[in-house]
Order: structure tokens, then sequence, then C-alpha cells
């Protein structure tokens, strides 16, 4: 029998780290596995800070994990400012200890 993920996600959006406007959205899901706890998100930008909402309903990953009810608020949205000139995208989550971990690190295009 195979276990639980440590973590999964999915970007909705966007489909590419590409800087063309200022207002930068992201959208997805953050499954942090079962028995864990994501307690908050965030886009880090070459430092820059962006908070984000944890918690929005997505009934497609409590499908995908049935027996965690947990599953069901693991949507998010994080709204950012982008530059051409940055480097590093991070999106990180806080856990059950209240640090800051890394689940995406990407260059831009």
């Amino acid at each position: 029998m195979s276990q639980a993920p440590v973590f999964a996600y999915y970007l909705d959006k966007p489909t590419g780290w590409k800087p063309d406007c200022a207002g930068y959205e992201i959208l997805g899901w953050f499954y942090p596995g079962m028995g864990r706890e994501c307690r908050d998100i965030r886009a880090v930008i070459d430092g820059k800070v962006f908070l984000g909402n944890y918690g929005l309903d997505r009934p497609d990953v409590a499908a995908a994990y049935p027996k965690d009810p947990n599953s069901t608020r693991t949507g998010f949205a994080i709204r950012a400012h982008f530059c051409r000139s940055d480097k590093e995208v991070r999106l990180e989550y806080l856990d059950d200890k209240n640090q800051w971990q890394v689940f995406v690190r990407a260059t831009p295009d």
C-alpha cells in the first residue's frame, strides 16, 4: 500500500513565471499531507513577501484525498507584484511548528 505524499500542490495560475504585468495572481492548491498542517501561505519574490489567502474550498482535492477531512480547504490565492528584474520566486507554507517551508522555487522566464 502506498503512503500519502509529504505534500502535493498544483498551480492553476500562472502557467509560467513571466512578469508581464505588475499585479500578479497566483492560484492553486496545496495539500500538506495526511496529519500535517498548513497554517498560512505566501510568495517571496526577490525577498519581497506577499501573504496569501489559504483555506479556499477545493472539492477536487477532497476527492483525491478522501480519507483526510482537511483536504477540502486547501485552495489558495496570492496577489503579488512582479518586476522584469526579479530573479527568484518561492512559494512557501507555514507548518505546524510556525516555520516557513518552500514548496516551489522558480526562476522567471
